[in-house]
């Protein structure tokens, strides 16, 4: 649910059909009904994925997931702002007047930016990660892309444990969490910089 105060008044935004109670700072209680949110369409199959790594690139097809998961540590342990394309096919009858079409990408960590069609619709960097495609997004054919940025942590929990001439990268704060003997060795990388729901 999802509101926003328009020259008509409070508008609201529903994802699914329900009943809920709004209460105001005053105290009020608003009751609002959704109805008539069709199901939403699931964004499936697998993703065209860009990783750039040291003095390369490595281009993948996976499923949305965990990057913690996968076998390859350059995709396991990838820190940085990895590329996500896909093309999807939007039904006609998607588009009413009146009705918002809103991308959810489930939990995202750390930053997303959103392209579609090839226009820039912004940076999701805190929940929920989801964004109006309304404007944009046109009956059939569209594409979609998604940066999708983490922190440095994945890196150099894979660093960790290797031998200088190893390592990716290098961090001089022995003791500090990543130094030789720090709290971190041996540390799994953090959690899946994506997981689109839809």
């Amino acid at each position: 649910m999802r509101l926003q105060r328009t020259a008509a008044g409070l508008e609201t935004w529903a994802s699914a059909n329900g009943d809920w109670t709004l209460k105001t700072k005053a105290g009020r209680t608003l009751p609002v009904k959704a109805s008539g949110v069709p199901a939403p369409i699931a964004i499936t199959g697998p993703w065209n994925i860009t990783f750039p790594l040291k003095g390369t690139s490595k281009q993948l097809d996976l499923e949305a997931g965990s990057w913690s998961s996968h076998g390859d540590e350059d995709v396991k342990y990838f820190s940085g702002t990895a590329t996500y394309r896909k093309n999807f096919t939007l039904p006609a009858a998607r588009i009413v007047t009146g009705q918002h079409l809103l991308l959810d990408l489930g939990d995202v960590q750390n930053l997303a930016r959103v392209r579609l069609n090839g226009k820039d619709l912004g940076v999701l960097w805190k929940a929920p990660y989801v964004i109006d495609l309304t404007a944009d997004v046109v009956a059939g054919a569209n594409r979609i892309e998604l940066e999708v940025t983490n922190t440095w942590f994945n890196r150099l929990a894979g660093d960790v444990g290797k031998p200088q001439d190893q390592r990716v990268t290098w961090a001089g704060a022995a003791g500090r969490g990543f130094g030789a003997g720090g709290a971190a060795a041996g540390a799994p990388p953090t959690p899946p910089p994506l997981l689109p729901a839809a």
